[in-house]
């Protein structure tokens, strides 16, 4: 069989891809939640940068400062519901596929200490329920000045406000405990973060060990369908480019459909500087096909602009 296009479409019919495919749709879940946190970190960022603080908490701008907690609220609903929809969507995909076969046995067990019985964890649950069912949250914000360290900025939340509502559940009311009058907001976001990284890249790596020979049935096809529609891959990133220029996209848009998606993604996680991204990206293409110089070049300036 030499058309690639019969290739693709038996290797999308394949139980191997099938399978592969479920566990990239559940990575969305994942891509999504990770965004939030990282919209809320950098708003929480912006708060705590001291070039803002004249903004912030001159007196005259008032507004500002309002404005300002309440986006800090709506970030942190997304972020709550965010993780939610998580826990919940990797139970189902747990569930569905996993839990019948014993192929993923140790799931449940990291689950259980990494989040059920984990305070932080469970606080952020309950924070969830905290936000959407009893009310939003006040968020406090607190200049301080000193000597020795300069002007800081803390964003929290008021440990008395949250005791007053009565969803928590043992782990979560553990946390509260503990936790000082003044949580701050910053340490719960990065923390968790922390948490949900750690947890699903050990989930990641796991079910690359258990799908190996499906994960290497599928590249193979996939080389092999791409090295015989080289040609063409040029001309898509081409045509890409000039829709790029025409004002339609972003630059990675370019290389949509034309590398795999789990590299798409590694790409961008790992390189924040535009060029590295692009020449990374050409890199991939490349192990297909030979990108002439002059549209590297045209990419490259797609990806300065």
């Amino acid at each position: 069989m030499t058309n690639p296009l019969d290739m693709f479409r038996e290797l999308e019919n394949s139980q191997e891809y099938k399978r592969i495919s479920n566990i990239r749709q559940f990575s969305l879940s994942l891509t999504v939640f990770s965004g939030n946190a990282l919209e809320l970190r950098k708003l929480l960022d912006y708060g705590r940068d001291p070039s803002h603080f004249a903004d912030l908490w001159n007196v005259k701008n008032r507004p500002e400062l309002d404005n300002f907690q309440i986006q800090v609220v709506r970030y942190l609903h997304n972020f709550v519901a965010a993780a939610k929809s998580l826990v919940d969507h990797s139970r189902r995909f747990y569930q569905d596929n996993y839990q019948s076969t014993g192929q993923f046995a140790d799931y449940k067990t990291e689950l259980k200490v990494k989040f059920a019985e984990n305070p932080l964890a469970q606080f952020v649950n309950c924070l969830r329920q905290f936000c959407q069912h009893y009310e939003a949250p006040p968020i406090g914000c607190q200049f301080h000045y000193d000597v020795t360290s300069g002007a800081s900025n803390r964003i929290f939340l008021e440990k008395g406000m949250l005791q007053q509502f009565s969803g928590w559940n043992l782990p979560a009311k553990e946390y509260l405990r503990t936790a000082p009058e003044q949580i701050d907001l910053y340490d719960i976001v990065i923390n968790y973060e922390r948490l949900v990284s750690e947890f699903y890249s050990w989930v990641q790596n796991r079910l690359k060990e258990i799908h190996a020979s499906d994960l290497a049935i599928v590249e193979r096809k996939r080389k092999e369908g791409l090295r015989i529609m080289g040609p063409s891959l040029l001309h898509l990133l081409s045509v890409s480019v000039q829709m790029h220029n025409n004002g339609i996209g972003q630059p990675e848009d370019i290389f949509l459909g034309n590398i795999d998606p789990t590299m798409f993604r590694a790409i961008l996680d790992q390189y924040s500087d535009p060029i590295k991204r692009a020449q990374a990206m050409i890199a991939q293409v490349q192990l297909y096909v030979d990108v002439p110089k002059q549209l590297q070049d045209q990419i490259l300036e797609a990806f300065e602009k």
